[in-house]
């Protein structure tokens, strides 16, 4: 009796053991990657161009130390991106893991809980090596974070020939033009000569946001310049409240300056009939002295000009005490809520593939391919010193000495986008005041605030 006890005894307490253990092990326990044997696809949303590139690059590299893991690239025009993405996130029926991201949208996705919250997923040592500066337009009151940064650019340079300029005696620092007379007068000198003056296409709506953040939202409180963005996603009643800020003096000088720049042929003739490829072209083929665009323009010229073209930077003058340099932004990597109930298993993967990005092989194929403001650490200096272009080393050493905004406009309906754009093309041409300009769209965004529903 007393074995048969002890027997039973003992199987009793092995089963009990082995029963807390599952539990306890469940409870505590994270969802696993996949197995190296266990097919996963990981689908990730870009819009078209680098940023999409990019992750392919990445991909890849990935893949090949996990062969099981592959990731599918979907790529959409960035208007169309501002449109569909806040439907996929939504709603949780698209095929989408991941995500390249605008900073600009965070606020509002993050309070509608369509973004995972990343902390407890965070691999803490890769997080430390993220620059402070792309990090804080990641993290949220609370201290959460629901993006990953990737590296930064800044938008509405003034590129320049540095031959025609030599050629014509003009010459170009830091701090120069500092005044809307600087730049008219330089527009004039290229003018006489037969060169036209500022390159750049109104064709097409992207150039909305480098007009409106360089002569308009810089002189706009950044109380009220946030307020304008995520114009599709705040509520009616907000909407309605913020369309008041089109009335304001800001707007109205901001077109000023448009018009008064248009006036003394700074901008060429073609400005509302070609886009910024054509531009571009001008530009590199000596008829424009100069091209307006970002700092992602700059491997675009140097892919369409002769090896020997010689470029440099300049900048827009600063309207009303506002900041010179222009304002920097940068997007990121997001991935939708939903994630974490319709495949859990895929988080692990995705947030070790993201570590992946800022260790220095990841972050050098991403430098190489677009060069742009690091987000990490890892990239080493000596890899900047000899790789970096040495136009985007003049914008940066320029941000310290000037300072940068850091603010970008997006997520317009796309109704007022595109009126945004025709009120530009219209203040351009002369055909439209400012002060119609501004009028016509204050009376828009009164309407379609009280259009929603």
């Amino acid at each position: 009796m007393k074995k048969t006890g002890m027997y039973s005894f003992l199987v009793v307490f092995l089963f009990l053991l082995a029963v807390n253990s599952v539990f306890a092990g469940g409870k505590n326990e994270e969802p696993k990657g996949a197995a190296e044997d266990q097919p996963m696809t990981i689908n990730v949303w870009a819009h078209s161009g680098n940023p999409a590139d990019t992750l392919r690059i990445w991909g890849d590299m990935y893949t090949a130390e996990h062969p099981n893991v592959t990731f599918n690239v979907t790529t959409h025009t960035v208007d169309n991106y501002k449109i569909v993405a806040p439907l996929a996130v939504q709603n949780g029926q698209e095929k989408l893991d991941l995500m390249d991201f605008w900073a600009a949208l965070a606020p509002d996705w993050v309070e509608n809980g369509w973004l995972l919250e990343l902390n407890q997923y965070l691999d803490q040592g890769m997080w430390d090596d993220v620059y402070d500066g792309p990090k804080s337009q990641y993290i949220n009151a609370e201290g959460n974070v629901y993006f990953l940064p990737k590296g930064g650019h800044f938008l509405g340079l003034l590129y320049y020939n540095v031959d025609i300029f030599e050629e014509l005696g003009i010459t170009i620092d830091v701090n120069n033009p500092a005044s809307e007379e600087d730049l008219i007068e330089i527009c004039d000198k290229l003018n006489k000569a037969g060169y036209e003056g500022i390159s750049v296409g109104n064709v097409g709506k992207s150039w909305m946001d480098h007009v409106f953040n360089d002569f308009i939202g810089k002189l706009l409180s950044t109380e009220d310049f946030n307020k304008l963005k995520d114009w599709n996603i705040i509520s009616k009643e907000t909407q309605l409240a913020n369309a008041q800020i089109w009335k304001g003096d800001a707007v109205l000088e901001g077109f000023k300056v448009l018009a008064k720049y248009a006036g003394e042929g700074c901008f060429i003739k073609d400005i509302n009939v070609i886009d910024w490829d054509p531009a571009r072209e001008l530009f590199v083929e000596g008829k424009a002295g100069m091209f307006m665009d970002g700092t992602w323009g700059i491997n675009l010229i140097r892919k369409m000009a002769d090896e020997d073209f010689n470029f440099s930077v300049a900048y827009f003058p600063p309207l009303n005490g506002s900041s010179a340099i222009p304002s920097t932004f940068g997007g990121g990597y997001a991935v939708p809520s939903y994630v974490k109930e319709q495949s859990p298993e895929k988080i692990p993967v995705i947030m070790d593939f993201l570590s992946k990005i800022y260790t220095e092989k990841y972050a050098i194929a991403s430098m190489e391919l677009e060069p742009k403001i690091p987000a990490s650490k890892n990239v080493p200096e000596k890899w900047l010193d000899a790789n970096l272009d040495p136009v985007l080393k003049k914008v940066i050493a320029d941000s310290e000495v000037r300072g940068a905004s850091g603010r970008w406009i997006t997520g317009w309906d796309p109704e007022f986008y595109s009126k945004v754009n025709d009120t530009i093309a219209a203040v351009i041409e002369q055909t439209m005041t400012p002060e119609e300009a501004q009028s016509g769209l204050y009376k828009l965004a009164v309407k379609l605030a009280e259009e929603r529903e």
